[in-house]
């Protein structure tokens, strides 16, 4: 992957690879497996590429070990609403419902319109209007347009994810 893969598309990645990027030390066995059959699931409803999700959750988590802004008990693995000190962002009552408020979240960077019911206010507490929100920070289709947008500042956000990617277990 690098910080021109596409956000969208359906990519399929063998359970067992995205499992093993997880450190046992840092979740249950029963939350891995869970959280990877989620990115599984919820990435391919969404059209979005499973690897850039999990290498984003994988970033934004610290490799799932936590310890910055967001907890492990905020099943939060993109870090959504988190912006500083005091402010540790959104926390959602299972693994799935956090997955499919990131997914939701960059699909809305990524797609004209919704696509599918999940991709609401309903599920990402931070989602507008496609219109509105593409209108103000622009579109994103490939890694690098995430730059400065995601993660502020943000500069090599993009490279980031792919090079979590790349790095496998």
């Amino acid at each position: 992957m690098t910080s021109s893969s596409s956000l969208a598309g359906v990519y399929l990645v063998a359970f067992d690879d995205l499992y093993d990027r997880i450190p046992t030390t840092s979740l249950t066995e029963l939350e891995r497996k869970e959280i990877v059959l989620n990115y599984q699931q919820w990435s391919a409803a969404f059209g979005l590429d499973l690897r850039v999700l999990f290498a984003q959750a994988l970033l934004e988590t610290n490799g799932f070990k936590f310890g910055n802004l967001v907890s492990a008990t905020q099943h939060n693995p993109c870090g959504l609403g988190a912006t500083g000190p005091g402010f540790p962002g959104h926390a959602f009552n299972t693994w799935e419902l956090g997955i499919i408020a990131h997914c939701a979240h960059l699909a809305l960077y990524t797609f004209p319109n919704h696509v599918c019911v999940e991709c609401s206010r309903n599920y990402d507490p931070r989602h507008t209007t496609h219109l509105a929100f593409q209108t103000e920070h622009g579109r994103s289709l490939v890694l690098s347009d995430l730059d400065g947008k995601w993660a502020v500042p943000g500069i090599g956000y993009g490279q980031h994810i792919a090079d979590v990617w790349n790095r496998g277990v």
